[in-house]
């Protein structure tokens, strides 16, 4: 823990002295001193950068990596629903733990779309061009920019990627009827994307319908079900066979009885006959709240990805690994950043269809 600690002093220092040369002094002042200590926070650690498994089973250690991560935002930017100030994003502590992830393509949710919302993420994406020396775009659902309602994006370094196509898919909303934006629900973005090392492949972001009622239970499970004809709907826009579908499956059980394992069984059971996986998790929580974990987001991938070894698994950072999913109450990363925690997940970055 020290030794995490100490690096991310240096980190937040070097983060710091680049700041003072581009004349931000107003952000962070330029003077000996550390940043301050939200800065210093170690939202995501090394064991998330730590997820080649997927390359170098196959690849050996030389190989190219390509990283795809998810992280929910948490009513980004204002912290919760009631915008009371309480528990507002730190954007620059933000900004450190994406960028720590090493993943040029973040999957993001519960993103707002106000005025002070778009400000907010211009200035992530300043904020990671600046530590990434990339240049950080952001595409979200065209869902209308409501009051109040959360969208889904995607977050890509177009300095290490492509962005080929892209399409909304209504069915991973779990409502009734065509429309995925009705009653404040989230649509799938998909984003066909190639990186720069080669690996090409849809990356689909989902964020399914909270809580533990029957309706929010019943619109879960008619999405899994979009899984079966989900190759076939991206096919229509971008001929590309690798899918990976990330992000906030809110598999919390229900009220009447199944928990939040019967819903995720459940789901496997779906994906196995529509040929995706769902990889393992490790640590095996992804949500902390009120002292409790919980395994709510989700990477799966389409099984004939060549490019990610049977036995990669999608690495968790932030309190989640750092506390080994121990309930956790007082870690300023869950006050000023999230909820949830970082997942990523490391592909062969060759081409190998």
């Amino acid at each position: 823990m020290n030794e995490i600690r100490r690096a991310d002093r240096r980190i937040a220092r070097i983060v710091h002295a680049l700041a003072c040369l581009a004349s931000l002094a107003v952000v962070l002042g330029c003077g000996t001193r550390e940043a301050p200590s939200r800065a210093e926070l170690a939202p995501s650690a090394p064991s998330v950068r730590a997820s080649g498994e997927g390359a170098s089973d196959r690849a050996g250690a030389e190989a190219p990596v390509a990283r795809v991560a998810t992280l929910n935002l948490r009513w980004f930017p204002d912290g919760d629903a009631r915008a009371s100030g309480e528990r507002t994003t730190d954007v620059d502590t933000l900004a450190l733990a994406l960028a720590d992830l090493e993943a040029p393509v973040i999957a993001v949710e519960e993103v707002l779309t106000s005025e002070r919302a778009r400000r907010a993420m211009d200035r992530l994406r300043a904020r990671l061009d600046a530590i990434t020396r990339g240049r950080w775009a952001i595409e979200l659902d065209d869902c209308p920019d409501d009051e109040g309602r959360l969208h889904v994006g995607l977050l890509y370094d177009e300095a290490r990627v492509e962005r080929l196509a892209a399409t909304r898919l209504d069915a991973l909303s779990g409502n009734t009827r065509g429309d995925g934006c009705a009653g404040f629900m989230r649509p799938g973005l998909a984003v066909a994307l190639r990186f720069e090392t080669g690996f090409d492949a849809w990356v689909v972001v989902v964020h399914l319908d909270s809580g533990r009622d029957d309706r929010a239970f019943e619109r879960r499970a008619r999405a899994f079900q979009a899984f079966a004809t989900l190759p076939r709907e991206l096919a229509r826009v971008h001929a590309e066979d690798d899918v990976i579908v990330l992000g906030d499956f809110n598999t919390m059980g229900s009220d009447r009885g199944p928990s939040g394992l019967d819903e995720l069984q459940g789901l496997e059971r779906v994906l196995d006959a529509a040929a995706f996986r769902r990889l393992w998790l490790e640590p095996g929580c992804t949500e902390l709240s009120g002292g409790r974990a919980s395994m709510l987001d989700h990477v799966v991938v389409s099984r004939d990805t060549r490019e990610l070894a049977p036995s990669a698994r999608a690495q968790v950072g932030g309190p989640c690994a750092r506390g080994r999913c121990r309930g956790v109450r007082d870690d300023p990363w869950l006050a000023h950043v999230s909820d949830h925690c970082p997942v990523v997940v490391t592909f062969d970055g060759r081409d190998l269809d």
